[in-house]
């Protein structure tokens, strides 16, 4: 009787809603029909993207890294890859999603520069350790709110393999 009652409670602890966490296939589904609806809105658009965050989950992640990709055609409103990178900041309890957003945060195309910030501050929310040195790097690039936003992401990772680079940037800024 006790193995049966343990049965009983671990199926529902398995398939017991997650918090926060709703049915991936669902909220695509939900997703593509209000994208659909959207049509040639880009803040419509960008409002449906940013429903996808009601359920992190590779699923939705996968949807995410097309959006950011772009359209077929590669060429996406900034708006909605953007609002696809802030998405992915906030699945802090997935694995992966600092993967997802690390090849945006490298990419070095002067026309990305919205979508490359949308990155880094996702990294910095998603406190990914395993991106310091990317976001090291980033302390010198071009404009000067990547930068900033990069230092700004290590502030929120806190850790301490942070402190020579940071130093480093200090010391490059006392002498300006």
């Amino acid at each position: 009787m006790r193995a049966v009652q343990w049965l009983i409670l671990l199926v529902c602890t398995l398939f017991q809603e997650r918090p926060g966490g709703g049915d991936p296939d669902a909220v695509i589904k939900d997703f593509k029909v209000a994208y659909a609806k959207a049509g040639q809105d880009a803040g419509a658009r960008a409002k449906a993207v940013r429903s996808l965050a009601a359920a992190p989950h590779s699923k939705t992640l996968f949807v995410l890294r097309q959006l950011m990709a772009g359209d077929e055609s590669g060429r996406e409103v900034m708006e909605v890859r953007v609002s696809a990178a802030e998405t992915v900041g906030r699945f802090t309890e997935l694995n992966g999603a600092s993967q997802a957003l690390l090849p945006w945060a490298r990419q070095r195309d002067r026309k990305l520069v919205d979508l490359r910030r949308a990155s880094v501050q996702g990294l910095g929310a998603l406190k990914a350790r395993d991106v310091l040195d990317t976001l090291h790097k980033l302390y010198w690039e071009k404009p000067f709110e990547l930068a900033r936003d990069a230092v700004e992401s290590t502030v929120e990772i806190r850790d301490r393999r942070s402190i020579p680079a940071l130093i480093k940037l200090l010391r490059e800024a006392e002498r300006v």
